[in-house]
């Protein structure tokens, strides 16, 4: 009878034991927490990201604002390409090469260039390793959740490449290339191979190479930029970043209470100048955040009104100096006769 009781409470040991480890986790492993309500504030460390150039390996101008618009939950960081010109770096990065990487993200343009997240050791001549989040290389890679690595150091040429090399997942884009709406993708690496999820389900599986295993303690992770191309032109909300693998349950449970169909589309900022909104004119008709008054058209047209008044005064004065001479003229005469 003991033996049998015994038994029993062993095996409701187990479920239960089972039940508990099959709940989701969504903060264990948690080192990096970007909301993006109004700041580049690392929820985790309290730290802030720091904005970078439009290159990583180049310098900032001293004139970038950071811009914030409508997001999934509250706000977004809004990038607007080459009119922002600039992207974030951000205070945490993964420290191996078993890590995830989550995040909500809506293009307002997008290419196969196009760099979301830049994960690197370094990219100077020869000594090039890093991973570009949310591009590649390749004429048929179309797909938004692409990871385009080079690693110069411990790899031969035939061993660099995309990790999706054909196609990808169709529903993330429009044929015009036009974003269709607020979507999470969310990257679990497991010791270099790579897991993608959209939207909390799982999508595709890159080469099973360890692509990444260069990734360190000396790693570094921008926003928005990498070391070549344009800028990213999009807005991103809850960046999450672990330093492990998320399961699958994990994945999902991190999703599970945002509302991506019913997320508006991010606003963008209204440039300064009229050629600079041809620059941020995006294939979603993205509305403006603000309707400001071109300042520089103002300063503009006010000079030509200058030049006009001046002109109209010169012409007046010259007029009035006319009819003074001639009456002055015409009295000499009198005087004359």
């Amino acid at each position: 009878m003991k033996k049998r009781i015994l038994a029993v409470i062993a095996t409701a040991i187990m479920v239960v034991s089972s039940t508990v480890m099959a709940f989701a986790d969504t903060t264990t492993g948690l080192v990096g927490q970007f909301n993006f309500d109004g700041s580049l504030k690392n929820e985790v460390t309290g730290k802030e990201g720091t904005l970078t150039a439009a290159k990583v390996n180049a310098e900032l101008t001293g004139s970038e604002e950071t811009i914030f618009s409508n997001g999934v939950t509250d706000q977004a960081i809004i990038l607007q390409g080459l009119m922002s010109n600039y992207g974030v770096k951000l205070d945490v990065a993964p420290s191996s090469y078993t890590f995830t990487l989550s995040y909500d993200i809506y293009y307002l343009n997008y290419s196969k260039h196009t760099a979301t997240f830049f994960l690197t050791n370094g990219w100077e001549a020869n000594a090039e390793e890093w991973a570009s989040f949310g591009n590649g290389w390749q004429e048929t890679l179309a797909f938004a959740a692409g990871i385009w690595v080079h690693d110069q150091v411990s790899k031969t040429p035939t061993e660099w490449g995309d990790l999706w090399t054909a196609g990808g997942n169709g529903d993330l884009l429009l044929e015009n290339d036009a974003w269709t709406a607020w979507k999470n993708i969310t990257y679990v690496v497991t010791e270099g191979v790579v897991q993608v999820y959209i939207n909390g389900e799982a999508v595709e599986q890159g080469n099973t190479q360890p692509y990444l295993d260069f990734v360190g303690a000396n790693t570094m992770l921008y926003l928005g930029v990498n070391a070549w191309d344009a800028p990213l032109d999009g807005a991103v909300d809850n960046l999450y970043i672990y330093d492990r693998a998320l399961t699958a349950d994990d994945v999902k449970e991190l999703v599970a209470d945002r509302n991506y169909s019913g997320s508006t589309k991010p606003e963008v900022y209204v440039p300064e100048t009229t050629s600079n909104k041809a620059q941020v004119a995006d294939k979603n008709n993205a509305p403006y955040l603000q309707v400001n008054t071109n300042a520089a058209d103002e300063e503009a047209g006010g000079l030509d009104s200058t030049v006009i008044i001046i002109a109209v005064v010169v012409v007046v004065v010259v007029v009035v100096v006319a009819v003074v001479a001639s009456k002055k003229k015409g009295s000499d005469d009198d005087d004359e006769e």
